[in-house]
């Protein structure tokens, strides 16, 4: 076993990861937490029969993809150090202040905890995320990782308790402190919070597609695209976003 855990965003950085000369043990984080139901009692039972359904996930499938992958944060006190490699957008953001929370309860002294986390990569004009690199690429970001402390995980913490409770106002208020090394994390906040404000009865997303409509723009691959240009902060996924168009009032009652 490496003295190394690093926790991955997701399978397509895990692929990019097997490539690259990079020393450590790998945990994939493959949970979408900012995406359907979320409760304080009985939190991954919830999650698990979201995931189950939404994404035709059979639930032995889930407890070897997501749950199975996040206890290996129970091995923490055989680690010295974990690096994080997550992205800016919305999903991945609320998924780091779970992780950073869990680690948090679990953490030893002498465990030193790292953060990667680009919203830009050199050369690349519409950067994403982590995937759309090569083994090289993501290897080069290794020494751009910062260092964690106390302070962070604090504000992570009051973060994913504020979500998990989904307290939008004092989401809203965490935008007045200092973000530290968690830079990333406010403007995902903010763009999270303001799905919550509805205007006639729709949210951000819901109106954008509602307006696309009426635009005349109907082919739900085409309405993601735009979605994505206009909207690369939230991140969600496109079969999220194909479910929010699925369920949109008829032409008719537009």
């Amino acid at each position: 076993m490496s003295k190394i855990l690093h926790i991955l965003n997701g399978g397509a950085t895990l692929e990019i990861f097997k490539q690259a000369t990079i020393e450590g043990d790998t945990l994939t984080w493959n949970e979408v937490l900012a995406q359907g139901p979320i409760t304080e009692q009985h939190f991954w039972e919830t999650r698990q029969h979201y995931i189950c359904e939404s994404h035709h996930v059979s639930p032995a499938g889930y407890q070897s993809q997501v749950l199975k992958e996040i206890d290996k944060l129970n091995l923490l006190n055989q680690y010295e150090e974990v690096v994080l490699w997550f992205e800016f957008d919305v999903v991945c953001q609320i998924n780091l202040i779970c992780a950073l929370d869990i680690i948090a309860k679990k953490l030893h002294p002498s465990l030193k905890i790292w953060l990667i986390c680009p919203d830009k990569f050199e050369g690349i004009k519409d950067f994403r995320g982590l995937g759309q690199l090569n083994a090289e690429q993501l290897s080069s970001l290794y020494t751009t990782k910062a260092l964690l402390n106390t302070q962070d995980l604090k504000l992570a913490a009051k973060a994913w308790g504020a979500f998990i409770k989904q307290d939008v106002k004092l989401l809203s208020e965490l935008n007045t402190q200092e973000f530290h090394h968690l830079q990333l994390l406010k403007p995902a906040l903010k763009a999270y919070t303001e799905l919550k404000i509805k205007q006639d009865g729709f949210n951000l997303i819901e109106t954008f597609f509602l307006n696309l409509k009426r635009e005349g723009i109907t082919n739900q691959t085409k309405m993601i695209h735009l979605f994505w240009e206009k909207y690369p902060i939230y991140g969600f996924t496109d079969l999220y976003l194909a479910d929010i168009i699925d369920k949109l009032p008829t032409e008719k009652t537009i």
